[in-house]
Formats: structure tokens, sequence, C-alpha cells
């Protein structure tokens, strides 16, 4: 059984790497489009198995071009 190459990224446990369904929130969209972002590549996202994806909320502003605030939490 042959496994693909990742490339290792270190996520630090910090506040800014939420779940799909956090960013949601903040953005006023469905938990499921923004894993259609992140699958399409639109956004970054750090996946940390098959189906534990955390998204950095500073990239994902940064490559949405919009500003994120406060707000939900």
């Amino acid at each position: 059984m042959s496994q693909k190459a990742h490339a290792n990224k270190v996520v630090e446990h910090t506040p800014e790497y939420v779940a799909a369904p956090v960013l949601a929130k903040k953005l006023s969209v469905t938990s499921r489009y923004i894993l259609q972002l992140a699958a399409a590549g639109k956004i970054p996202c750090a996946r940390l198995g098959q189906k534990c994806v955390r998204f950095n909320i500073a990239e994902v502003a940064l490559a949405l071009g919009v500003t994120l605030t406060g707000g939900a939490n």
C-alpha cells in the first residue's frame, strides 16, 4: 500500500485556526461552502487528517480579500 507524500505543515494551537463551522459563521455562509472553497483551492487550509480541516482566519480573509472582525466566535 502506497502513501501519498504530504507537505508537513506545522500548525500551532492558536485561536486563529478554526473549524469550518466557526469560519462559516464569521462569513455568514454554510460550513459545506467553506469546505467546497478549500477543496477547490480558493482558500488555504491545514488538513490534520482525512476529515479534520482547520482554517487560519487571517489567511482566509487575505485569500478572499475581506476583513473579518471579532463578530461571531
